[in-house]
């Protein structure tokens, strides 16, 4: 029997390609034959495959050059049909809900100014779920002065006494974090240390300036 154009479909075609399905009367040897697939040369591509339903086989047959084909892949030898099982892709859409938890740290009590070595009182206002915080004294370079330490948070505050050392002319700055989170912290300004004030010098009923000048006669 001559190709039949009513046997050849297309099963799939995806980037230039195409699998095709024919299903003949004639033998997987009369269908391999060059010319067989001359009629179907403005269908047919280089590097197309068929599935040939044959009398005598089902086969993978390539189609080459001038729409000939090669031997391809014998299936079966007894001309069975075809079963073909097609799949698809299933889509999963997942949505996540969350609730937004405020949180923030709030420094409260330092002065712009302080002697050294003076007790200051600090309060630390703490927002949201923050069980504790690091508290750690650091200078104009951001580097520590000592060991940072940890409060527990009781009722959303945190009160306690600091010292800042000296000399007279540092500035210190204090840092505040979430000990179980480091990205929620906060820096004070910097608290300037000054020097002691000190009693002008007396000198034969005269009131003089630390340099030995008179300031009052």
């Amino acid at each position: 029997m001559p190709y039949d154009e009513r046997g050849l479909n297309a099963l799939s075609t995806i980037s230039g390609f195409t699998l095709w399905h024919y299903r003949t009367g004639d033998q997987r040897g009369s269908v391999i034959a060059p010319g067989y697939f001359t009629a179907a040369a403005a269908r047919l591509a280089i590097g197309d495959v068929i599935i040939v339903q044959a009398s005598d086989a089902t086969a993978f047959l390539p189609v080459g050059v001038a729409n000939t084909t090669g031997a391809g892949l014998t299936l079966d030898t007894t001309g069975a049909g075809l079963r073909l099982i097609r799949s698809a892709t299933q889509f999963i859409e997942v949505n996540h809900g969350g609730i937004a938890t405020a949180r923030a740290i709030i420094l409260a009590g330092l002065p712009p100014s302080a002697l050294p070595e003076t007790p200051a009182a600090l309060t630390i206002t703490v927002i949201g779920p923050v069980a504790q915080v690091t508290l750690s004294l650091i200078d104009e370079n951001d580097q520590p002065a000592a060991a940072p330490q940890i409060f527990t948070v009781v009722g959303g505050l945190v009160a306690t006494t600091i010292t800042l050392p000296g000399p007279p002319g540092a500035e210190w700055r204090l840092r505040v974090a979430d000990t179980a989170d480091a990205t929620l912290v906060t820096i004070s300004a910097p608290t300037l240390i000054r020097a002691y004030a000190r009693l002008l010098r007396e000198s034969g009923g005269l009131l003089l300036l630390e340099n030995g000048a008179v300031l009052l006669s």
